[in-house]
């Protein structure tokens, strides 16, 4: 019994006639195309089917007659259809590359418009420049009854962070880098208006590249109106090192802020986090802050954008999480000395709480234990991670609201001998102001041999360790 191979009449072939079968080569194309686009519609085991199709399409594009207008009304709904899945997308790549008749049409209809608005968001950056030398076409178009929000191509391509796509448009000088379509042909400056522009919708999808290039092309920045739009954005930006949009936001904050001083007012009570920067206060679920998370995650540019755009820092600095620890016990806990040094001079010394967590331990508790560990680190980075880790206590020991309280003597006595093992002599130096009791006699064992902590000094040629280890009363003994 014959196989079917798809629901859609296909026509058959002419093999004892060829030159009716050239005659007919657009009319195949086209259905092939169909039954294809049918068989992913509506799913199915109907893998042989396909194949056999495949192949025939790859016959029919290699034939001479093969001309593909895709500026044909007739042929537009396949191409709309074909944005439905990614296989399907797969098939318009493999057509737009067989098609012998690239160049613009000037019988271009008005309705293919759709063409645009789907070359755009799927990031056809080729099709869309073809699209653009077209008489008549609009850049700016928007098409209200398809998306609801009147979206432009430029809109659609930021949203999906077609970056391709917005280097194409934004090259012609007929795009409205700040047209707000969702009210009309207003601008980014207009009135009271929402600035529902293409920058505004990259930021709410959090697309990064996106939002970095239009802000390089000089889009303005939009007003952001909602708070939890904002709460999201920061969080989500904080989480995913999105420094572009953290600093969209931000600027967006405090042209809000700025604007209410300027008309004598606060903020309403609904936006207040948004107009009062207390932004930096908000916490998640586990009570985390903006410069908790971005402290661990030893993100300074990101910390750099949150510092440089708050007002008081210092008060989400001391903010513990529920386990009781702070930004700056996070940035110690996991090495960041860099983090640690844009964290430090924050710091208000004269109302500062070396905060401890729910096992007892400060910072500086945390970094020690982290740093004279036995843990192992990939060979390739092991000298580098072990330098952070000894900067980071060298930085805590550096500020006198960090105490030794938290260490145990066996804890201080592995750390100075480590210290004076390495040269450290900034944190002996620390540990001696800090009025750490240690004695002076004890030993360190190094994995290998096991020394005094003057033959250590003596060892390794520190003569200022050795000058602090021999001194009167540097590291006091018990």
């Amino acid at each position: 019994m014959e196989e079917h191979t798809t629901k859609v009449p296909y026509p058959a072939r002419s093999d004892t006639d060829p030159a009716a079968a050239d005659t007919d080569i657009p009319f195949r194309l086209k259905t092939v195309i169909s039954a294809l686009l049918t068989i992913w519609r509506e799913g199915g085991p109907n893998r042989t089917s396909e194949t056999q199709m495949r192949k025939e399409l790859e016959t029919l594009l290699s034939h001479p007659d093969a001309v593909l207008d895709f500026f044909d009304p007739d042929f537009e709904p396949l191409i709309l259809l074909s944005a439905q899945g990614k296989e399907n997308d797969t098939l318009f790549n493999l057509l737009i590359a067989h098609d012998p008749n690239a160049g613009p049409n000037p019988d271009f209809p008005a309705p293919s418009n759709e063409v645009l608005f789907w070359a755009s968001t799927h990031g056809h950056a080729g099709l869309v420049m073809r699209l653009l030398e077209v008489d008549g076409i609009d850049p700016n178009v928007m098409d209200d009854d398809q998306y609801g929000d009147g979206e432009t191509p430029l809109t659609c391509a930021a949203n999906n962070d077609a970056v391709d796509v917005l280097r194409v448009l934004l090259d012609d000088e007929r795009v409205d880098i700040n047209l707000c379509p969702s009210w009309g042909r207003g601008t980014a400056e207009d009135g009271n208006r929402p600035t529902h522009t293409a920058l505004w919708w990259a930021v709410s999808a959090g697309k990064e590249r996106a939002a970095r290039l239009l802000v390089e092309r000089g889009a303005a920045i939009p007003r952001l109106e909602s708070e939890g739009m904002v709460r999201r954005l920061l969080f989500e930006g904080v989480e995913k090192g999105l420094v572009t949009i953290l600093e969209i936001v931000l600027r967006s904050c405090r042209g809000r802020r700025e604007a209410a001083r300027a008309r004598g007012e606060r903020s309403s009570n609904s936006n207040s986090g948004i107009g009062d920067h207390n932004w930096l206060s908000w916490s998640n679920h586990h009570r985390r802050t903006l410069l908790s998370l971005a402290a661990e995650g030893g993100n300074v540019s990101v910390l750099d954008i949150l510092l440089r755009y708050s007002e008081n820092p210092w008060g989400a600095l001391n903010v513990p999480d529920l386990h009781g620890r702070t930004a700056i016990w996070y940035a110690a806990s996991g090495g960041h000395d860099e983090a640690l040094q844009v964290l430090l001079p924050h710091v208000d010394n004269t109302r500062a709480i070396d905060f401890r967590d729910k096992e007892g331990k400060g910072a500086l508790a945390e970094a020690v234990e982290q740093w004279t560990s036995r843990r192992e680190y990939p060979a390739t980075h092991r000298s580098m991670a072990l330098a952070c880790r000894a900067n980071v206590v060298r930085l805590l020991l550096g500020h006198y609201f960090v105490t030794t309280e938290s260490l145990g003597g066996e804890q201080i006595e592995i750390l100075l001998g480590r210290s004076v093992r390495g040269g450290y002599v900034e944190i002996v130096e620390g540990l001696a102001k800090k009025d750490a009791r240690v004695n002076r006699g004890s030993t360190y064992f190094d994995g290998c041999n096991q020394k005094t902590l003057v033959s250590w000094a003596e060892e390794g040629r520190h003569q200022e360790l050795l000058d602090l280890l021999l001194a009167e009363s540097p590291v006091q003994t018990k």
